[in-house]
């Protein structure tokens, strides 16, 4: 890999345009890495249409809030553009960890017949030791995303214990130089059902692999007053990242929808308010709204927990394509992700109505989230009391004021079973 560019002079894509031009800054920043050689040209309608899921791959692989050590990657774009000034606009577009030859440097024409570059883009991926992992591999950015980037590393043999998504900083004890691998894949089905990231979205987009990929670039709303937004990355990776992430689809119009509110908003009321729990920080709930109109949407919005998220409605993303990603075929649904963005349980909305908050336990064992300080407080005496009538108060409020409310979730899901029942019966008829 490193023969490829001795003598030869790398730049780096920053304000700059810093120079490494020395055997041991080529070395430093080429050795033992995968390498992706990028031969485009800026007057190329598909190379401008590829270049924003390029970039997008590039950082999720390069920047410290995916990874933690971005040691694996390198990226050289190789300009074939007619003139100097096409190059730097085309740069200009390119993020800034990029490096590339100078346009003076007749070492570009040389890499593109060495590698028999008849189209573009076109995105060569080579070994560490300079033989070629794929001749192109823009296809495979496109279908996979940061998925692919596993398989050649894979392929490559290039193995470091410290490089993992970020969804994997909670287990840091890994048995084997190839666990990173091993357990990278289980976000794509192959070890634990059949994720997210199995399906592909249209028009390049790039296939979700975390729980942060799902609603990155989008704006999710707090079902408060303000109704303020989580516009930023960092905003969502914080109010997402090690997650269980339950999607709630349903629509006003749908009566068992109405039914169902008041059972799941008591479900996510007792395993995220600080009265029944020590530390609400494992579980997140998004309604998509399937509704017809706005303020159809509003209204359900009210009989919603204050703490739960939504996208706006002129977001067409609900719709056109998490209700097709996720096969919602019946309301409502309540498709509960892992971490990893792996589907846990398609729909637990009947899980909900006869086990309660009992399930969530279930769900936090498969998704191998498990933090001591998250508990149920049965032994509420632990707490402090606020007054001499704290604990009447409280028993007051969890079994007299409570009685009704049971009782009247008892006969629901009583109710929601023999329907499921009678479905399942003339099914079958």
């Amino acid at each position: 890999m490193v023969d490829l560019f001795l003598n030869r002079v790398l730049v780096e894509n920053n304000t700059d345009q810093d120079e490494l031009n020395t055997e041991r800054e080529i070395v430093g920043i080429l050795e033992n890495r995968i390498l992706m050689l990028f031969f485009a040209s800026s007057e190329c309608e598909n190379c401008q249409e590829f270049l924003p899921v390029l970039n997008d791959f590039f950082k999720r692989l390069k920047d410290p809030a995916y990874i933690e050590y971005p040691k694996l990657l390198a990226l050289v774009y190789i300009s074939l553009d007619k003139s100097e000034a096409q190059q730097e606009r085309f740069l200009n577009e390119l993020h800034k960890k990029v490096l590339f030859l100078a346009f003076e440097d007749p070492y570009r024409n040389e890499l593109k017949a060495m590698f028999k570059v008849k189209s573009v883009p076109t995105v060569v991926v080579l070994r560490p030791d300079g033989s070629v992992l794929s001749p192109n591999a823009v296809q495979d950015i496109c279908s996979y995303g940061t998925d692919c980037f596993r398989d050649w590393q894979e392929s490559a043999e290039v193995i470091e214990r410290s490089f993992m998504l970020n969804e994997d900083f909670d287990n840091l004890n890994m048995r084997s130089a190839t666990d990173p691998v091993r357990r990278l894949k289980q976000g794509r089905g192959e070890t634990k059902g059949e994720g997210v990231s199995s399906y592909c979205r249209q028009a390049s987009v790039l296939v979700p692999v975390n729980m942060v990929d799902l609603f990155v670039d989008r704006v999710l709303l707090k079902n408060n007053k303000e109704q303020d937004e989580l516009d930023t990355e960092r905003e969502i990776v914080m109010r997402l990242q090690n997650r269980i992430l339950m999607l709630f689809f349903a629509s006003a119009a749908c009566e068992r929808c109405q039914q169902f509110t008041p059972t799941i908003s008591n479900f996510f009321k007792r395993l995220t308010d600080e009265f029944y729990v020590d530390r609400a920080a494992q579980l997140v709930l998004v309604y998509i709204s399937l509704d017809q109109t706005e303020e159809e949407q509003e209204s359900f919005l009210k009989e919603l927990p204050k703490r739960c998220l939504f996208l706006a409605y002129e977001d067409p993303y609900r719709r056109s394509e998490l209700q097709a990603m996720f096969n919602v075929e019946e309301l409502p649904t309540v498709v509960v992700l892992r971490p990893d963005c792996s589907i846990l349980i398609p729909n637990a909305a009947e899980e909900i109505l006869c086990l309660g908050p009992d399930c969530y336990r279930n769900w936090q064992e498969a998704a191998e989230i498990i933090d001591r300080n998250f508990l149920i407080n049965e032994d509420f005496e632990v707490k402090s009391m606020c007054s001499w009538s704290d604990p009447m108060r409280r028993l007051k409020y969890r079994f007299v004021h409570a009685s009704g409310r049971e009782e009247r979730e008892k006969g629901r899901r009583v109710q929601w079973v023999h329907e499921g029942a009678e479905r399942r019966d003339a099914g079958d008829a």
